[in-house]
Parts: structure tokens; sequence; C-alpha cells
């Protein structure tokens, strides 16, 4: 999966990661995708400043990441299969 789209060490990475991925529920994945979204909230303006990420790639890819929350949680059959995963935990 990830390995198709990326190239070079990081496609490498991600291509073992998928081959060992452990599906998580849905409500995990958007728990997963908040906790990227804070950490980024508090480290895109640093790493701006220190040059280490450009205010533009910065902002796309946290615009990416909210995408990803609202794709995982916004949509009815999203919001169907998370009550029927907290109803079976």
């Amino acid at each position: 999966m990830f390995g198709d789209k990326n190239t070079g060490e990081a496609g490498d990475k991600f291509a073992k990661m998928d081959n060992a991925v452990c599906y998580s529920t849905r409500a995990e994945a958007i728990a997963e995708v908040e906790r990227e979204c804070n950490v980024r909230f508090k480290c895109f303006d640093r790493w701006v400043k220190d040059g280490k990420l450009g205010e533009v790639e910065a902002r796309d890819r946290l615009q990416r990441l909210i995408s990803a929350w609202h794709f995982l949680s916004d949509t009815d059959e999203a919001r169907e299969q998370l009550a029927t995963e907290e109803t079976s935990t």
C-alpha cells in the first residue's frame, strides 16, 4: 500500500510497516490523526522558524491531516461504523 506511493527510504519503511500492520478500528485511527494534528500544531511554527519546514509545506501537511480527520469522522458511514465499534468493545 504505502510502498506504491512513496519512493526511496521512506517508501521502503512504509512498505515494511504495511506488511506487518495490525488494522485498527476507525475510532483508533481518528484518535491517532487527532494526536498527530496536536503535535504538528505545537511544532510547525518552530520547525518553520528553524528552517526545517517551509510555511506553505507546513500548512499543506496540516491541512491534509485535518482532511483525513474529516474523512474518517464526518461521513454517515463513518458515524455508523464508529457507533458499531463503540458498542462492540
